[in-house]
């Protein structure tokens, strides 16, 4: 990547973007300023969309993260086909939208709703750094997003392995989930990083030690959103988890793609058997001899589920839980 000088121009688009990737400029067509880079986005656009459609989102904002995810995609696609500043920041500006929104649910996740207080610090804070990527310019601007950006994911990554920690032994699909998805965005993150840092040496020119370019940042459109969906998936698991419901994950397309689907508890026992065993399974992991220095705690939403009376019947609540 190298900070670019505005106005030059090679192809049909000027060439104003702070950012110039690795890959060569206008080599594979005249409209197209980065072929590769700009057919790989659409790798964001389906999973994406594969992600709102598919899952069972019981909440908007899930759906809002897997929709903003292909809005990141349709404005990766636009940046890199023409390089121009107005493109950067429609691939920019949704990331860190993408990227809050799935915060919150994390958030919430492992700390209970937080009122509606919390939406607004992040949308104020979106606002904020949405006005620092859109207004700076050059070296500055390429360091105001990488700062909200990063600064996002990793506090999400945090939250993430609490989740993990905390129920890798009970929820099975909660550690594929993460151990999948944390090594493939490790793994885009390396070819991200390379193409940045390394590029004379990977672009198969003159100081190159590979004979071709392998267009590594286009392998890390399709690596990222592939971990980013798994982990996505990870935190719809636990927040519906969190919130009453049981999710089964399936593995779509050859154990490739996971889909998270809310189960049928129309049957409340089997519901509350499977539950208890998950919450019997996390309190026998806290108070192994390894996690003894832990407090045992119990699940804070313990309390929302009726238990079953004698008899196998069923209370009023546990009856509606059901349907």
């Amino acid at each position: 990547m190298t900070i670019q000088s505005p106005n030059e121009q090679i192809g049909l688009w000027p060439i104003t973007s702070s950012v110039d990737w690795c890959e060569k400029n206008f080599e594979h067509s005249y409209y197209i300023a980065e072929f590769w880079n700009s057919l790989s986005s659409v790798a964001m656009i389906m999973f994406g969309e594969v992600g709102a459609r598919v899952n069972s989102c019981e909440s908007f904002r899930f759906r809002l993260a897997f929709r903003l995810v292909s809005v990141v995609g349709i404005g990766s696609l636009l940046f890199h086909g023409t390089l121009t500043s107005q493109m950067q920041a429609l691939d920019e500006v949704p990331m860190v939208w993408s990227a809050l929104t799935i915060l919150h649910s994390l958030i919430e996740s492992n700390y209970g709703k937080k009122g509606l207080w919390l939406p607004i610090l992040l949308i104020l804070h979106a606002i904020l750094c949405t006005a620092s990527i859109t207004i700076s310019t050059g070296a500055l601007q390429v360091t105001f997003f990488l700062t909200s950006f990063c600064s996002i994911e990793l506090v999400s990554m945090l939250l993430i392995y609490r989740i993990y920690s905390s129920k890798k032994v009970s929820h099975p699909s909660i550690k594929l989930l993460f151990e999948r998805g944390v090594m493939i965005y490790v793994l885009a993150s390396t070819t991200w990083l390379i193409d940045l840092y390394l590029c004379d040496y990977v672009n198969g020119e003159e100081k190159s030690i590979l004979p071709f370019n392998p267009q590594l940042h286009a392998m890390w459109h399709i690596l990222a959103s592939s971990g980013l969906y798994l982990l996505v998936v990870l935190t719809l698991y636990n927040w519906l988890y969190e919130n009453g419901k049981m999710c089964k994950v399936e593995w779509w397309f050859g154990g490739l793609v996971p889909v998270c689907t809310v189960l049928d508890v129309g049957n409340t026992r089997s519901f509350h058997r499977e539950r208890k065993y998950y919450q019997r399974a996390e309190v026998q992991h806290e108070e192994s001899p390894v996690n003894r220095s832990i407090p045992s705690k119990r699940l804070r939403n313990e309390s929302k589920y009726p238990k079953e009376r004698a008899g196998g019947e069923k209370d009023e609540e546990g009856t509606q839980m059901g349907k």
